[in-house]
C-alpha cells in the first residue's frame, strides 16, 4: 500500500510541473518609435475649414520608462499659430489594449483625446470638451466631440 500511495504522489507531481505559458504581454513594440512632435488636428468639418490645431510631444525619457504593455508621458502642449499658449499634456498609449488617452490641461479647463489601435505615426480618435477647452473662442461650427487625428 505505501509503495502505491509513493507512485501516486509521483505521477501527480509529475503532472503538476508541466510549464503552463500565461504570457500577457502585448505585442512586440518599441516605445521609442513614439518619440517625438505631434500635431493634432480636426478632421475636416464642412463650413468650419480647420479650426484647431495643436502640438505636444512625447521624449525619449517617457519612451526609456516603458514597459511591455504600455507607455506613460507628461509633456507640454502649445499651439502652433500661437506658441505661447501653451499648458500640460499627459497621456497613455498601451498598444497590448490598443487604446490611448492624452488629456491637455489649460489652466482649470482640459480636453481629452482618446482612441484605439495606436500606431508609432498615427493616434485616431475623439477630442472631449474641446468647447471647454477653447473657451469663447470656440468656432460655433465646431461639433461636440470631433474626430481628431494626431501625426508624428
Amino acid at each position: 500500500m505505501r509503495r502505491l500511495l509513493t507512485i501516486g504522489a509521483i505521477a501527480v507531481t509529475g503532472a503538476c510541473t508541466e510549464r503552463v505559458s500565461f504570457d500577457l504581454s502585448g505585442p512586440n513594440v518599441d516605445p521609442n518609435a513614439f518619440v517625438g512632435t505631434w500635431s493634432l488636428n480636426l478632421g475636416l468639418i464642412p463650413g468650419c475649414g480647420q479650426p484647431f490645431r495643436l502640438q505636444f510631444s512625447i521624449d525619449a525619457d517617457d519612451a526609456a520608462l516603458a514597459n511591455d504593455e504600455s507607455m506613460s508621458f507628461v509633456s507640454q502642449w502649445w499651439l502652433p499659430d500661437s506658441p505661447s499658449t501653451t499648458g500640460a499634456a499627459s497621456g497613455n498609449i498601451n498598444w497590448s489594449e490598443r487604446t490611448f488617452a492624452v488629456v491637455f490641461r489649460r489652466s482649470d479647463r482640459q480636453a481629452r483625446f482618446e482612441g484605439t489601435n495606436p500606431t508609432a505615426t498615427r493616434l485616431n480618435g475623439k477630442l472631449s470638451d474641446v468647447d471647454v477647452f477653447l473657451g469663447p473662442s470656440v468656432p460655433p461650427c465646431l461639433p461636440a466631440n470631433p474626430q481628431a487625428f494626431a501625426t508624428k
